[in-house]
């Protein structure tokens, strides 16, 4: 059996999400894997990876559909909205929205959405395993902002108390609220090495290694504690050339 295309549903009336449930379940090949009215909830399910396509409405309290929409840009994740304010059409269109469904909802409108929205999923069959690979998410503890960090652009990550800081090539710092290895497993960078108790490096940013430091691309020097430093030597020697 061929496996159907997960859809996560955002909208904060229950009633249209029922009748969107009602109308998919007609649908051969897509499930509906994820239905809240509280888009923050649907964003992080999104971000998570754990759908498909979104099917979203515009007009919503605490996170709007179209800020939502810019925040999961990065994704390339097909999105059809649903509203009862056709003036939002154009809007949805210029942050990539592949298809705009009228409310009252009506199936073949529905329908003709969610074909084209798998068409775009055939022609990306590998976007998501692509981004896992290339992208960490950030998102700020009490707001509802998530930004996609590229993981090659991660310079080091300091820590700092029960902060970790997370410096990018450039120039920006993010903050998280996690122990040191917490942290580092989450961003999951095969280049990113422990140099100190309290600092990783992105060994791609390195330009010199010194007993007790490193200079990094930047001009940042960094410490280099001795109990980390062998696994760095042991990298570094391998490229060496004499």
């Amino acid at each position: 059996m061929t496996q159907k295309i997960k859809l996560c549903l955002i909208d904060d009336e229950e009633q249209t999400l029922e009748k969107l449930r009602d109308l998919i379940a007609m649908i051969p090949g897509f499930h509906v894997e994820f239905a809240t009215t509280d888009p923050m909830l649907g964003l992080d399910f999104m971000l998570a990876g754990k759908a498909d396509i979104l099917v979203t409405d515009i007009v919503m309290p605490h996170l709007g559909g179209l800020e939502l929409i810019n925040q999961l840009s990065e994704l390339k994740i097909p999105v059809i909205i649903c509203s009862g304010f056709t003036k939002y059409a154009l809007e949805g269109f210029m942050v990539d929205a592949v298809h705009f469904v009228e409310k009252p909802i009506k199936f073949p409108m529905l329908s003709k959405g969610l074909k084209k929205a798998s068409f775009f999923l055939q022609r990306n069959p590998n976007i998501k395993e692509f981004l896992k690979k290339k992208y960490v998410i950030f998102g700020e503890k009490g707001s509802h902002k998530r930004q996609m960090i590229m993981l090659e652009k991660i310079e080091y990550v300091e820590q700092q108390g029960k902060n970790s800081y997370i410096f990018t090539t450039d120039l920006k710092k993010y903050s998280v609220t996690n122990n040191f290895q917490t942290t580092l497993n989450k961003i999951n960078l095969p280049t990113l090495i422990r140099i100190h108790q309290s600092f990783a490096v992105n060994v791609l940013q390195l330009k010199e290694i010194m007993p007790k430091e490193c200079v990094l691309a930047s001009g940042k020097i960094l410490p280099i504690s001795r109990i980390f430093k062998g696994e760095l030597l042991d990298i570094m020697n391998d490229r060496l050339l004499t």
